[in-house]
This record gives C-alpha cells, sequence and structure tokens, in this order.
C-alpha cells in the first residue's frame, strides 16, 4: 500500500461509511496517486475515473499534502454522495465540508484555510511547474 493510500484510508472515516465500511469492506473505491510530473495544479478528482492525483512536489510538504488529498476527497465524497461524474465544484456544501475537515484534522477551520493557501503560494514560489 503506498503512502497516499494510507492517508486515504486514515482520513475515510471523517466521511462517515462513504468510501469504507466499518467491517473495512470498500464501498466508494477511489484510486489515489501522484501525478507522473509537477502541474499547475496541487491536486486533482476526476469523477469519471474516480481517481486522485496529487502533485510529487508535495511529498516534502507532509501537512500540504494532507490539506490537498483532503480537499481532493470533499469532491470524491460529493461524487458519491450524489451519484454524478460532473465535478461539484466549489460551492456552500463543498466549503462546509472542508471546514469541518479543518476543524476535525487540523484542530482550525479559517485559520487553516488561510494558512494553507499561503503555505502552497510560498511551494509555488520555490518550484517551477
Amino acid at each position: 500500500m503506498t503512502y497516499l493510500e494510507e492517508l486515504f484510508f486514515r482520513f475515510a472515516p471523517y466521511f462517515g461509511e462513504t468510501f469504507v465500511s466499518s467491517y473495512g469492506v470498500i464501498l466508494f473505491p477511489v484510486k489515489v496517486k501522484y501525478f507522473r510530473k509537477a502541474y499547475s495544479t496541487w491536486g486533482n478528482y476526476n469523477g469519471f475515473k474516480r481517481e486522485i492525483q496529487i502533485s510529487p512536489t508535495l511529498k516534502e510538504f507532509p501537512n500540504a499534502l494532507e490539506g490537498v488529498l483532503l480537499h481532493e476527497m470533499v469532491h470524491a465524497f460529493l461524487h458519491a454522495k450524489y451519484n454524478s461524474d460532473k465535478p461539484s465544484g466549489h460551492g456552500h456544501e463543498f466549503e462546509g465540508i472542508q471546514w469541518n475537515l479543518n476543524v476535525k484534522h487540523f484542530g482550525q477551520g479559517d485559520a487553516h484555510k488561510i494558512h494553507f493557501k499561503n503555505m502552497l503560494a510560498v511551494i509555488s514560489k520555490d518550484y517551477k511547474f
């Protein structure tokens, strides 16, 4: 199991039994992997493929990696909830779920969101895509 897959299964309980049952049965399979090379995006969820891809640059930044993975898992969760291959966007429901995850996982809501965006901006300056 890859590190990204380990993180995915560690975070899955945040979403109830959407991805994995309490007995460990995979209910909504999602493939998690790194992009083959660094792109100008940190992460992506493809609903048609049920696949999350993360920038390999984030391997060096564990907190940012976790934040991006959780963000993409929200997209996957909304895909599962509404059974739609269309991207979920970043509407009110998405933002509410993301805020709650920030509180559960990082211990803060909006403050973490601002810190997270600033951290990604700093990383972006150090890396050429």
